[in-house]
């Protein structure tokens, strides 16, 4: 696998103050770049047997590739819900300034 390649994370929260604040532990603990609160989406979804409706702040985390795996296991432990999902995947294409921001604002050693 290419580490170089930006990874993105998408993880919803009950509030904004909550996205902000499990993604700002992110960006301080080295394992993501930057991220995108997005306002509101009215989520609907399964749970305890269920059918739920809720509104939810989603953030979108810019990370690498081979930090994409500790930076979801961090967002599952510190995040509210007691089943967060949170998902990331690689992208399949960026801009050479991005690739650099990765390369200067993440742990070299993990980023190369």
């Amino acid at each position: 696998m290419n580490d170089r390649l930006v990874a993105v994370i998408c993880c919803p929260s009950s509030d904004s103050p909550e996205a902000m604040t499990v993604t700002r532990q992110l960006i301080e603990k080295g394992l993501a770049v930057c991220a995108n609160i997005l306002p509101p989406g009215h989520s609907i979804f399964r749970w305890q047997g269920q059918i739920q409706e809720e509104n939810e702040n989603f953030a979108l985390i810019k990370s690498s590739a081979a930090l994409l795996q500790p930076a979801i296991e961090r967002l599952a432990v510190r995040h509210s819900y007691d089943t967060p999902v949170v998902t990331g995947w690689l992208a399949d294409h960026a801009a050479e300034e991005t690739l650099q921001c990765l390369d200067e604002f993440l742990p070299l050693s993990l980023n190369k």
